[in-house]
């Protein structure tokens, strides 16, 4: 894996020779607590957001219900309630989105394993 994050010229005899990286860069990417806390994050913060916007969902589906025929209340359920559902699909495309980032650089940042 060292040789991939070297640098690897001709040497005099025609073979590669690789420069190793001085021992006080890092090299070798996120792996270890950062990685576990990053992946802690996501699940956390996509866990809060949904519950999130199924609470506002609920709460604007009662406003709705205990609006007593009030057009001026059912309008502000109904907004509440399509804000509800575009914060639900937002969630769903940036766990998507993560998802097609982390196969593209070969990551899982959803499974803490």
């Amino acid at each position: 894996m060292m040789s991939l994050l070297s640098l690897c010229l001709p040497g005099a005899s025609g073979t590669p020779e690789c420069i190793e990286a001085p021992s006080d860069i890092p090299t070798g990417g996120l792996f270890g607590p950062g990685q576990t806390i990053i992946q802690n994050g996501i699940v956390i913060l996509s866990i809060v957001a949904i519950i999130l916007t199924l609470v506002f969902l609920l709460f604007n589906a009662i406003k709705w219900i205990t609006s007593s025929g009030d057009k001026q209340k059912i309008a502000a359920a109904r907004s509440g309630i399509i804000y509800a559902i575009v914060g639900l699909v937002i969630v769903f495309l940036a766990f998507l989105v993560i998802n097609v980032i982390g196969y593209f650089f070969n990551i899982n940042l959803f499974s803490t394993e």
